[in-house]
């Protein structure tokens, strides 16, 4: 049986303020199709402009949260063993 992983990408900061922003944040959740979370999942976000990567894993609430990110677009992937590895596709 072929499985894949849900991304939820709950928050995506990527700073729209009258401050200087110099850092973003993603957080989300991870699921199975079910519905089910997915606790030990590895979260991989990747700046689409500088190609650096950083990666969490999900806690038993299958949640994640990337800190300290490069201003820009990101892709985010999840994998865990047992599960297809899913990017989520892009917002319009």
């Amino acid at each position: 049986m072929n499985k894949s992983l849900v991304l939820g990408v709950l928050t995506l900061a990527i700073g729209v303020s009258l401050h200087a922003q110099t850092s973003a944040s993603i957080s989300g959740r991870v699921t199975d199709p079910s519905g089910a979370v997915v606790p030990g999942a590895m979260v991989t976000v990747k700046s689409l402009e500088t190609g650096a990567t950083r990666t969490v894993t999900t806690n038993d609430s299958g949640d994640y949260t990337v800190l300290g990110l490069p201003l820009g677009p990101q892709e985010v992937k999840a994998a865990c063993p047992g599960f297809t590895a899913l990017t989520p596709p892009e917002s319009p």
